[in-house]
């Protein structure tokens, strides 16, 4: 319904996957129309960063922006990877893909200088960062010592 809404009556260029999040409250995959939500074997620790000056009407991106289908198609083993990753708990691995699936979306569908600046700051920083979509944030799950997560970070645990 809120897809529809937006879509059909707003006008706003959107997916399902934003839905599918919300509705399930939890993390989900969506592969094609199958939709499956995602619990993690154990703990895994994140951080998420943002820019206000990077965030950005999605519907306006997903409107201008020139996408690279070839880089796409990349996307949909990435991210049945990561879910099995993610599954497991397996941080480092979920990471790893994480990195993957945010350099392959930037070649892609690349997002705005100041949000893959936000991105690179995170890297500098040890982490490997996915962008949250075209809003100016990310979100980076953390590798072995989860403390080391502090100032500017935002720390979110799923378990």
């Amino acid at each position: 319904l809120a897809l529809s809404i937006e879509r059909d009556e707003l006008g706003i260029v959107a997916g399902l996957q934003d839905r599918a999040t919300q509705a399930f409250a939890a993390p989900v995959l969506v592969d094609g129309d199958d939709v499956r939500v995602l619990r993690p074997a154990r703990p895994l620790h994140f951080v998420v960063a943002w820019r206000p000056e990077a965030e950005g009407d999605s519907g306006h991106y997903h409107r201008t922006v020139v996408v690279d289908r070839a880089a796409m198609a990349e996307l949909a083993p990435i991210a049945r990877d990561a879910a099995a990753a993610f599954e497991r708990g397996d941080a480092d691995a979920l990471a790893a893909l994480m990195d993957a699936s945010a350099r392959t979306r930037q070649r892609a569908a690349p997002l705005s200088d100041a949000h893959e600046q936000l991105a690179d700051a995170a890297r500098r920083a040890g982490f490997r960062a996915n962008s949250a979509g075209s809003g100016g944030a990310i979100v980076a799950v953390a590798e072995g010592d989860a403390e080391r997560m502090d100032a500017p970070f935002v720390r979110v645990t799923i378990s």
